[in-house]
């Protein structure tokens, strides 16, 4: 794909090159999450974040804060605190800040939501879930919000695993095989999470999120920037002990709607994402995993999951 043009850039714009999802991205902002990566001279990104001015955005008013429209093409996001988003063809966000507007809680929405937003657009299938390199491919950790999807990931890395993707995990099937693509090299954590798991305090960073209450935890010492097969899904829950168990694929499928872009906003006309969503589940297992809440047990969990992976027979 060609990168589109931004209709109304900024005049004299200083741009940041980052890599993120395999793709290449320039930016108008600064997104510290993702890794710095200097596009050769010359060399076009395949991502553009552009600055536009909100007096020539293509719309007005305060429509409430959501999603404005949405479809395969185009989608376009408002916040009344920060300003309009457009994310286009897969290939570019124009931000069109209100004056208000935080450049750093703009960088939180765009690393995220709008980030999943656009690698759908590409093709990818995306997942809100966590994910580490294990037994020679990839494990997902998936789940509703508090039950861990981020802790459990960070409790692996935390045993030697490497990071490849946090909260946004983008799944390329189309080679018949899942395809994990290494996102950015940071978690976002609780602050009982991060003591629980005795992460330095050097490694943490204000989010400026949409999500208050968690910190950015840098990973670029234990991140793997290469793609690998997603070997398993674990959907988070509590129980009294640590135990893991199939799920079946008409369950799997039930479950796995809140937990993928779009289908988990509920977006009419997903009819060909459910059916995306059909072939996730044909392709990868789909394990409940079950722990106690109580942080300290949290390594023990994680620790079963790894060995559970190892088990599992060569895809």
């Amino acid at each position: 794909m060609a990168p589109s043009a931004d209709p109304h850039p900024p005049s004299d714009p200083v741009f940041h090159d980052y890599a993120a999802y395999g793709l290449t991205v320039r930016s108008a902002l600064p997104l510290s999450q993702f890794a710095s990566r200097r596009l050769p001279p010359g060399a076009a990104p395949q991502v553009r974040v552009e600055l536009c001015d909100v007096a020539r955005c293509p719309m007005s008013g305060d429509p409430g804060r959501g999603i404005v429209r949405f479809d395969e093409t185009e989608a376009v996001f408002y916040s009344g605190d920060l300003g309009w988003f457009f994310v286009t063809g897969g290939e570019s966000i124009r931000f069109y800040p209100l004056p208000q507007a935080d450049p750093l809680r703009a960088a939180a929405l765009i690393t995220g939501t709008l980030m999943a937003t656009l690698l759908h657009q590409r093709g990818f299938f995306v997942v809100h879930a966590s994910v580490v390199e294990c037994a020679g491919g990839a494990i997902a950790f998936a789940g509703l919000a508090g039950t861990g999807k981020s802790s459990m990931a960070a409790a692996c890395c935390q045993a030697g695993r490497l990071l490849l993707a946090d909260d946004t995990a983008a799944v390329d099937c189309a080679g018949g095989q899942p395809v994990v693509m290494p996102g950015a090299p940071a978690f976002r954590l609780d602050p009982q999470s991060i003591g629980a798991l005795a992460i330095p305090p050097d490694r943490l960073y204000d989010l400026h999120s949409l999500d208050p209450g968690k910190l950015g935890v840098r990973m670029d010492h234990c991140f793997l920037n290469e793609p690998r097969v997603l070997r398993a899904l674990y959907l988070l829950d509590f129980a009294d002990d640590v135990s893991i168990g199939p799920v079946s694929r008409q369950e799997a499928l039930v479950r796995l709607i809140p937990h993928v872009f779009p289908t988990r906003w509920m977006m009419k006309d997903s009819g060909a994402q459910l059916a995306r969503l059909a072939e996730f589940v044909r392709l990868v297992p789909v394990f409940r995993l079950l722990r106690r809440s109580d942080l300290d047990r949290l390594p023990l969990a994680a620790a079963a999951a790894q060995a559970h992976a190892a088990a599992l027979p060569a895809p």
